[in-house]
């Protein structure tokens, strides 16, 4: 691997740049950017501390660009495993046809006066 003093690196056997950090739990984290320069990869991963940074102060995480549809396929996802099968399907109904139609937008943009409606 590919270092600087950054913490940015370049992996041998896959293409891009490769951004390290610690995030507000203690966890060590890795991405894979799609910068195409360093100085765009190192900006990456500064956005990557200041968004720890402002967990930590604030308590919570900020908001993130998430869409409801995106949280959807994957909580689909980890409940197949879990549910028989006609069980599954109902739940896919309710989020597919109903609450993905509804909840378009991002989930930060979700008020309780969208969810009593």
């Amino acid at each position: 691997m590919a270092s600087s003093d950054d913490g940015v690196f370049r992996r041998k056997d896959r293409k891009g740049f490769w951004i390290p950090w610690t995030d507000a739990q203690g966890q060590r984290c890795y991405r894979k950017t799609n910068a195409r320069i360093l100085a765009e990869a190192r900006s990456m991963r500064a956005s990557e501390l200041l968004r720890v940074e402002q967990t930590k102060a604030l308590g919570f995480a900020p908001p993130g660009k998430e869409t409801f549809a995106d949280v959807a396929a994957r909580f689909l996802a980890y409940q197949k495993a879990r549910l028989t099968a006609k069980a599954y399907e109902r739940e896919r109904g309710v989020i597919k046809e109903h609450l993905s139609r509804f909840f378009a937008g991002e989930i930060a943009a979700i008020r309780r006066a969208d969810v009593q409606r």
